[in-house]
């Protein structure tokens, strides 16, 4: 499944968009977003593999959100 441009998808209508696509960029991206008056989109790329919480699992309800390992004291989860 691939997902479309969403920093583009906000700019086409007529908000403003910002894509984070390698981590150098962080701080800068991070700030002009915070700082972007108006409707604005963050689209932050990750790698396919790494964990970001809070999660839903596909087909799971929100009642069944996957916290970090640093808060429960669980091993991360395979997915």
């Amino acid at each position: 499944m691939y997902n479309p441009c969403y920093s583009q998808l906000a700019t086409a209508m007529g908000g403003t968009g910002f894509k984070l696509a390698d981590e150098c960029d962080l701080e800068k991206v991070v700030a002009d977003f915070l700082a972007c008056e108006g409707p604005c989109v963050l689209d932050a790329l990750c790698e396919k593999e790494e964990h970001v919480y809070p999660m839903v699992p596909a087909g799971k309800g929100l009642h069944e959100m996957v916290l970090p390992p640093s808060q429960t004291g669980a091993p991360a989860p395979k997915i």
